[in-house]
Parts: C-alpha cells; sequence; structure tokens
C-alpha cells in the first residue's frame, strides 16, 4: 500500500553561514524566522505567509548533503511499517521534534532525504 502523503512539512537549503543566510531570508525574502525545533544542529526556521516553512541548515558534521524534502503524513506509525515492508533503510528516527511532531528519515532510490513528519 503506497504510503498516503497529505502535504509539504517543509524543505530544507545546505547553507555555510546561517547568520549571513538569515538576512537574505528574512530582509530579502520577507519570510519570518520561527524558533527552530531542532536543537542539536545549527538550523534556523523560516516561515512564508502561506505557513510553509524553509529550514536553513548549517554544516553538519559527518553529513554534507543535509537537503532534503519533508512531507507531511497522518500516521508515521503506518510509514515505519510499510519502510520497513518495502525494505528501505531508516537514516534517523523514529524520533520526536520539541514540539511533539514525529519524524523518520529515509532515502529514496538515488540516495536522496526524505524526511517523514506526523503531528
Amino acid at each position: 500500500m503506497p504510503i498516503r502523503v497529505i502535504g509539504t512539512s517543509h524543505v530544507s537549503v545546505d547553507v555555510e553561514d546561517t547568520s549571513k543566510s538569515a538576512a537574505f531570508y528574512s530582509d530579502v525574502l520577507g519570510l519570518e524566522e520561527v524558533e527552530s525545533q531542532v536543537p542539536d544542529f545549527d538550523v534556523r526556521w523560516f516561515k512564508a505567509s502561506d505557513g510553509s516553512l524553509i529550514h536553513v541548515v548549517g554544516p553538519i558534521p559527518g553529513l554534507p548533503d543535509a537537503r532534503h524534502l519533508a512531507l507531511q503524513v497522518e500516521d508515521l506509525d503506518e510509514v515505519i511499517v510499510e519502510v520497513k515492508r518495502l525494505g528501505l533503510e531508516i537514516f534517523r528516527g523514529p524520533g520526536v521534534n520539541q514540539d511533539g511532531e514525529r519524524y523518520l528519515y529515509v532515502r529514496d532510490p538515488d540516495g536522496k532525504l526524505i524526511e517523514f513528519n506526523a503531528r
């Protein structure tokens, strides 16, 4: 059974300097900076007027490419069952962010990170 995706949670971009990039995303693009729910990495979150998020990610040791697409799902437990059934490698998680949102990371066939989020 296919995983039921209900929307895009966020996109992330890798940057060298989150402070310099933060000025661009807030001052040039007019996005609102909101509190990051990921305290263990240099990540800054920005919200557009429609509520969509962009995560600006600084360098992470051991992870040269942290760019990923995050998809919102209704039931993360169903996703975990399907991911295991398909034999996909779980890259990170399952886990819970500070705001209570659950997450799981896998890689697509080209090795790109895909994150699933559920409230």
